[in-house]
């Protein structure tokens, strides 16, 4: 029986000698019609598409962004303003509430960061003013007690700043993506920054901004936040700097940020944002 299958399944077939190279030259079209389909698609992708960065741009370290130029802000329609009113949060030397000034306060400042300063950019909240910012970046220099060399964003900024020429008012707003580092080690971070933002600008008015609160379902970093914010507070009193303590602005009673403020308990809302800048132009250091 096995000898009459196969004899039955070669009935009508090609010789065998011939098998093998059709076989292989059908193989080798549809080989070919498949690389020029896929040639023809990744040509229609290219024209539709920007080239790809090369990997080594990928690689590089995130480079600080540039706000766009604007000479007046759309406010949402729902936007109303706060009442900024001293509460259980106040900081020892803060910026105390301020007439409100005009945008065009921002058009001779530079605004420093990480997350936080980013939606500055997102919403293209500052006007002429510049922003450099960049997601998950601490203030530098750090020390380089383990052995590791520091992230290189915050010397980024300031070198990409330079080129941008003076500025009479400097931000800064650094914390919200370090609360993993020690307080010790952050400040000692962010004095150096402050000294290097100095020596830069040596005739700028100088802005310390807090760490905003987060979400109650982060609870666990209520407290970190109200002892670095008590950090920079010193800092900026230390530095002849000027600490706002946009902390007690947004924080409910107990210290953490209204669910109405973020999605998520950590990033700011669009209108939040603009909560944000309502605050910067309401407390301004006089005569500056």
């Amino acid at each position: 029986m096995q000898i009459n299958r196969k004899r039955e399944g070669l009935r009508g077939d090609k010789p065998s000698f011939l098998r093998i190279p059709l076989s292989l030259l059908l193989i080798a079209a549809l080989s070919f019609g498949g690389a020029l389909i896929w040639q023809r698609m990744d040509e229609n992708r290219g024209a539709q598409q920007p080239a790809q960065p090369a990997m080594a741009a990928l690689l590089a370290p995130v480079l600080p962004q540039s706000s766009g130029a604007l000479s007046e802000f759309e406010r949402p329609a729902s936007f109303f303003s706060l009442e900024f009113e001293l509460g259980p949060f106040t900081q020892a030397g803060q910026v105390l509430p301020s007439p409100p000034v005009d945008p065009s306060y921002f058009y001779d400042a530079v605004f420093f960061g990480d997350t936080l300063a980013t939606g500055l950019i997102t919403h293209r909240l500052v006007g002429r003013g510049t922003v450099f910012a960049a997601i998950g970046a601490p203030p530098l220099p750090l020390p380089e007690d383990d052995g590791q060399p520091p992230p290189p964003q915050s010397i980024t900024m300031l070198e990409a700043a330079a080129e941008q020429g003076d500025k009479n008012k400097v931000y800064i707003l650094f914390g919200g993506d370090s609360l993993h580092l020690e307080t010790g080690l952050f400040i000692d971070g962010y004095r150096g920054f402050l000294r290097a933002v100095r020596a830069r600008y040596p005739g700028a008015v100088i802005y310390l901004v807090s760490i905003p609160p987060v979400g109650v379902q982060h609870g666990a970093s209520r407290e970190v936040i109200l002892e670095k914010n008590a950090a920079i507070a010193r800092l900026a009193s230390e530095n002849a700097g000027h600490f706002l303590n946009f902390f007690e602005a947004v924080a409910d009673d107990a210290g953490y940020l209204p669910p109405t403020a973020s999605r998520d308990g950590i990033h700011l809302t669009a209108e939040y944002y603009f909560f944000l800048l309502d605050y910067l132009m309401s407390h301004t250091v006089h005569g500056q």
